[in-house]
């Protein structure tokens, strides 16, 4: 479900075919745990990502979102190092 306030800036569909097409790009690191290990990596994908979103209009709030938009434009080996 999402917060009634994210409602005015995503869908619940949106967020799930951005699910997927994460799950789709990262099938890969996806490890065969046995029965219903693929709903528990798809449903943490899916919740990590909601998280992202809901932190990123947290932050928009409070006036960060130059600095998030940075971090998000920089490439992944900048963030990780």
């Amino acid at each position: 479900n999402l917060p009634v306030w994210m409602e005015r800036h995503t869908s619940v569909e949106d967020v799930l075919q951005e699910s997927f097409a994460r799950a789709i790009a990262r099938f890969d690191q996806f490890t065969d745990q046995g029965d219903g290990s693929f709903w528990r990596w798809l449903s943490t994908l899916s919740r990590n990502y909601l998280l992202s979103l809901i932190d990123f209009h947290l932050a928009a709030k409070r006036g960060r979102v130059a600095v998030i938009r940075a971090l998000l434009a920089a490439p992944s080996a900048a963030r990780a190092g």
